[in-house]
């Protein structure tokens, strides 16, 4: 995929929970950060207890941090603040996604 964005690598997207924000199939071209770099509600992709990624909406407070799926069929996931380092590696934020249409 041909892009101008600054991002480090692209995964194309698998499932509904982004939806209608970021469509399944689509391609999510993601940047690499840390946590201390991004805002509440960024789309973010975090690999939970070493199995495959997912993309979700990221938040964080003084109790821990929440993965939030834009489609409001999918509950949020709740990771406590001293769990995180041990269950999740934060991979990075979603900078674009592209989609075929034809």
């Amino acid at each position: 995929i041909e892009t101008e964005t600054d991002a480090d690598f692209a995964l194309k997207v698998t499932g509904d929970s982004m939806e209608p924000t970021i469509p399944e199939g689509a391609v999510a071209l993601v940047k690499k950060v840390s946590t201390s770099q991004i805002k509440n509600g960024v789309p973010c992709v975090v690999i939970i207890n070493g199995d495959d990624g997912v993309l979700k909406r990221f938040y964080k407070d003084s109790f821990g941090f929440v993965l939030q799926s834009d489609n409001n069929k999918y509950e949020p996931i709740f990771i406590p603040k001293k769990l995180w380092e041990a269950e999740c590696h934060f991979v990075g934020v979603v900078v674009e996604y592209k989609m075929k249409l034809v």
